[in-house]
């Protein structure tokens, strides 16, 4: 075989493997696990659930036993593990519906860097219209469950980050690892961890004595809970050196203890 010949099979063998790879790829696209599961269902592009949102929805339908949540790659997500993704600020929720505008299923999509970054402006903006933030901070006055003695008065000068909990709530015990982590981070700053527990004082010292939590435990009574709006559990605030809220969120996220970090980091 001559040189010309021999450049002439080449350049067949490329031109043959460019359609191989292009048929495959067209192939992998046209049998996409999720396009085929997702058939004939409309994507919905909202960036969370609201409480006006348009389709029906109910427990039942977010519980992920009747209507099934994927991921991207078409894996179906365990409802075990639907709170995970949902509290979770990497993932966005869309909702697949069909023609009467029924949820048929829900994918968790990543969320873009541009999308995250708009999320935590949001975020930011929603804890400081919180109706206490950046308003003077109740007064308590208070015992520990090991007898120590706080003043919130007596505390001024220094950070105070509360956690307000129940011994039962799955999503409290959830973000105790990352709370304590936060304790450690900040043992030799000027910072105090108090923790507030709606509960009776043998079922915290029973589940104390099983899970490990470093915040230093007060049992919550109704005064300090209006005081501080505790309506939904978990709900962590944060209290500057002159006495004011610096942050205060309810519920649970998977970004609340990178917020109150924020917020340390900005008042020391």
């Amino acid at each position: 075989m001559n040189f010309k010949n021999a450049i002439g099979v080449l350049l067949v063998l490329l031109l043959l493997t460019s359609c191989l790879t292009s048929t495959n790829a067209q192939s992998t696209k046209e049998t996409d696990p999720l396009k085929i599961l997702l058939k004939d269902l409309t994507a919905i592009q909202l960036d969370e659930l609201s409480d006006d949102y348009p389709i029906p929805l109910s427990g039942e339908t977010l519980d992920g036993k009747k209507v099934p949540f994927y991921l991207v790659n078409g894996e179906q997500v365990h409802p075990e593990q639907i709170f995970n993704y949902v509290t979770n600020q990497s993932f966005k929720l869309i909702p697949y519906i069909d023609k009467q505008d029924v949820p048929q299923a829900f994918v968790f999509a990543p969320r873009s860097e541009e999308e995250l970054l708009k999320r935590k402006m949001d975020q930011k903006k929603e804890d400081e219209a919180h109706p206490l933030y950046n308003t003077e901070a109740s007064d308590f006055n208070v015992k520990d469950i090991d007898g120590n003695d706080y003043s919130l008065k007596d505390l001024k000068g220094k950070i105070v980050v509360l956690n307000f909990w129940f011994t039962t709530c799955n999503p409290c015990i959830k973000e105790m690892p990352h709370l304590n982590q936060l304790v450690e981070d900040y043992k030799n700053k000027n910072v105090v961890f108090l923790s507030f527990a709606d509960d009776e004082l043998s079922k915290i010292k029973s589940f104390l004595a099983k899970k490990q939590f470093d915040y230093k435990t007060i049992v919550a009574d109704e005064e300090i809970l209006k005081a501080y709006q505790i309506k939904s559990y978990p709900n962590n605030v944060v209290i500057d050196q002159s006495g004011k809220i610096a942050f205060i969120a309810s519920g649970y996220s998977t970004s609340t203890v990178e917020r109150i970090e924020d917020t340390l980091k900005s008042l020391l």
